[in-house]
């Protein structure tokens, strides 16, 4: 599993590619920068955004602080929890 800071270090496009191969998604929604994917990488969290109009990643952000979780809070389907 890659840490924190090395997932940091990493190129855009290695960011996208280690997150389809090894990130556990948690959610995906349209948020006000574009459409906004969740993952948990061991110990932290990635937010990947790309732009509406094209599949194109505009911006990876990686965070281990938990209460920046909140804003995430009111995308989560909870019937699908009881399925």
């Amino acid at each position: 599993m890659i840490t924190y800071f090395r997932f940091l270090l990493l190129p855009l496009s290695e960011k996208n590619q280690y997150l389809q191969q090894n990130g556990t998604f948690l959610l995906d929604y349209s948020g006000d920068k574009g459409i906004v994917k969740l993952y948990a990488v061991g110990d932290f969290f990635v937010e990947l955004y790309s732009n509406y109009s094209s599949d194109c990643i505009s911006e990876v952000v990686a965070f281990k602080n938990i209460q920046r979780l909140q804003q995430h809070a009111d995308h989560i389907d909870l019937a699908l929890l009881s399925a």
